[in-house]
């Protein structure tokens, strides 16, 4: 299995490349892509079926993508992990203020509707939740952290922070507080479906 931050190796005039996954999409042929950050700090567009290995095993699953083999279950480095992707809005041109704001309208939304579900404000609450009202709740929680994404990029783009470096940082306190688990045999992984 490859994912995010995995590191693996791939061949290049006839050299064994080494570095660290920061990126996976799909091309226009439908072929999963990577973009690998090397030791040397240099990127590289590399199509998934090519990497060799990773640190753990040598087997080629994407977690998403793919069924975990039963050997890869046994690893610890395979995690039942989902993602969701933020992109950096590139049709705005957000201040460490404007994101600030933005952040706090947002949260206000999400606190109106909390408030209209448990009836709050004299509404008439049902015994069965609103599932337009929760579908609508979500979507402002989405809102909340785009909002909280966009000035993470803000705050990196103006101060020179390495984003890379910050996601790390995030991930490692999240493993730390234990809110974030690498998956163990004596903590069996869920079969995943194939998509």
């Amino acid at each position: 299995m490859y994912d995010l931050h995995d590191r693996v190796t791939f061949s290049k005039d006839g050299k064994n490349i080494v570095g660290k996954i920061i990126n996976i999409y799909y091309n226009l042929e439908k072929e999963v892509m990577v973009t690998l950050r090397s030791d040397d700090q240099k990127h590289h567009i590399v199509r998934m079926a090519d990497l060799n290995s990773c640190e753990t095993c040598s087997h080629k699953h994407l977690h998403g993508y793919q069924k975990p083999c039963k050997e890869c279950k046994d690893h610890s480095h395979w995690a039942d992990v989902k993602v969701i992707l933020f992109h950096q809005l590139n049709g705005l041109t957000p201040t460490e203020q404007s994101c600030t704001f933005k952040l706090l309208e947002e949260i206000g939304e999400v606190m109106e509707l909390i408030g209209k579900e448990s009836g709050a404000s004299g509404e008439i609450v049902g015994t069965e939740r609103d599932l337009d009202l929760i579908s609508h709740l979500v979507m402002e929680y989405m809102d909340v952290a785009q909002s909280s994404v966009t000035a993470v990029f803000t705050l990196c783009e103006k101060h020179n922070l390495d984003l890379e470096t910050v996601l790390d940082q995030h991930e490692k306190k999240l493993r730390e507080k234990g809110y974030l688990v690498w998956v163990t045999t004596k903590n069996p992984v869920p079969t995943a479906e194939i998509l």
